[in-house]
C-alpha cells in the first residue's frame, strides 16, 4: 500500500470522500476486502480484512 499517482492501467474506486487506485495486475489477488483507518492510543494506520475475515494491518 502506497500513495502514488495513478497510472493509465489501474482501477479506480470512488469512494465517499476518497478514491482508490488499484494497480489492475494485482486487482484479482484483493477479491473482497475492507480497507479502514485507525487513529489510537496504540498508534495509526491502516487495517485491511479479508472477505472471509482474517486482518492484517
Amino acid at each position: 500500500m502506497a500513495l502514488d499517482e495513478p497510472k493509465e492501467d489501474d482501477k479506480t474506486f470512488d469512494q465517499e470522500t476518497f478514491k482508490v487506485v488499484v494497480n489492475s495486475n494485482e486487482l484479482a489477488m484483493i477479491g473482497e476486502v475492507e480497507i479502514d483507518y485507525r487513529d489510537s492510543g496504540w498508534g495509526s494506520g491502516f487495517v485491511v480484512r479479508a472477505a472471509h475475515g482474517s486482518t492484517c494491518g
